[in-house]
């Protein structure tokens, strides 16, 4: 047994929490490190110097990748006796070091996955021990399903008292299927600043994942209608407002697309679009402006055909969009501007019928659609 180890079991026994105090997680580097490893110490350096939270991360993530934190026995016993006779009491130490790289030697290498969830259900002031804990919690959830009520509160906690923080959450973990399984448990408990930070912040356009279920989507409809309402109210307008805004920048920049844009996001926009055209006229005059744009926009000149068939599929995405908002939300009523409406873009469909080479199954389902409310079947 080493000097140290002897140390911290006679600590043990006598006071746990002067021992607890004594401890401090300490980062050295050996003169023979590689270069990449260097690279990582200085970012940290620079990081703690500078609040830079990003850099501390860089640093933490790649010893993660590594061998990560050692731990110790006897130290692990020392925190679990200081739990067990105050748990409160060793939250607001470790809390009160307020120091990213002690909270994640603490908490990933001393504390056992109850204790931490306990720790994100008591109040200290440090939004960066609640990251820090739901950050790990969120790296142990497959092995531990008590993680995701760990998780939920520390990430509603963080939310509530850093919003910066919050933002930096949703972007580091937004493909993440574990944290995506939690997440509209969450945004049902978060403030309105909260939804707003979230719906500016996530990325419309992030590719579904092939051959895997559409977590995003079987979540939001666990929901009791209660918490859908409550936020939709809050980020419809600048979900839409910011999809509208992606189109237009994809179809400026000519981005290549060879099919509808469906994305992890499309039950969320979905629903977005679904509250902005809650009446028939408003659903009317949508679908009408968009036919529009597309009709106008297959009439122009392009260099390319690889550019008219991405421009044509960004129309057509916002069309099958409100399309099926219409439907499903019963808000079609068939007349005859909407029946011509919907002959003329069935007409522009068929052709450029060759460029649905990649997609025929949406076609069909599109087709299906406009046919169905449209007096000339």
């Amino acid at each position: 047994m080493e000097e140290g180890n002897v140390m911290v079991e006679n600590e043990i026994k006598k006071d746990v929490w002067g021992a607890i105090n004594t401890l401090r997680f300490n980062t050295k580097i050996a003169e023979n490190a590689e270069r990449a490893d260097r690279m990582f110490f200085e970012r940290l350096q620079e990081g703690l110097k500078s609040g830079d939270v990003d850099k501390i991360y860089e640093f933490i993530e790649a010893c993660e990748r590594g061998r990560g934190v050692n731990s110790d026995p006897f130290v692990r016993k020392l925190f679990q006796k200081a739990y067990d006779e105050d748990a409160k009491r060793l939250c607001r130490i470790l809390a009160e070091r307020d120091s990213i790289i002690d909270y994640w030697g603490n908490l990933s290498s001393n504390c056992e996955t109850y204790m931490i969830v306990a720790f994100t259900k008591m109040d200290v002031e440090y939004p960066c021990f609640y990251y820090e804990c739901a950050r790990i919690l969120l790296k142990r959830l497959q092995e531990d399903l008590l993680c995701q009520e760990g998780i939920i509160a520390a990430v509603k906690k963080l939310s509530n008292i850093d919003l910066k923080l919050w933002k930096r959450w949703i972007q580091k973990n937004e493909s993440n299927s574990c944290w995506q399984k939690l997440l509209f448990t969450v945004l049902s408990q978060v403030d309105k600043n909260a939804l707003e930070i979230f719906a500016q912040t996530i990325h419309l356009d992030m590719p579904i994942q092939d051959y895997k279920p559409d977590i995003l989507l079987t979540e939001f409809e666990r929901l009791p209608d209660s918490s859908k309402n409550y936020i939709l109210v809050h980020v419809s307008g600048i979900i839409i407002d910011r999809w509208n805004d992606l189109i237009e920048k994809k179809k400026k920049a000519f981005v290549t697309m060879n099919k509808p844009l469906f994305t992890g996001y499309i039950n969320l926009i979905l629903n977005s679009l679904q509250e902005l055209l809650q009446d028939k006229e408003k659903w009317k005059t949508a679908f009408w402006k968009q036919a529009e744009i597309l009709e106008e926009d297959m009439y122009r000149w392009y260099a390319s055909e690889i550019n008219i068939e991405s421009i044509f599929f960004y129309d057509v995405t916002q069309l099958y969009y409100i399309l099926i908002v219409g439907q499903e939300c019963q808000l079609i009523e068939i007349d005859e501007v909407i029946s011509n409406c919907m002959q003329k873009v069935k007409m522009v469909i068929e052709w450029y019928d060759y460029f649905w080479r990649e997609c025929e199954g949406q076609k069909a389902d599109l087709e299906k659609r406009l046919r169905d409310n449209s007096i000339l079947k």
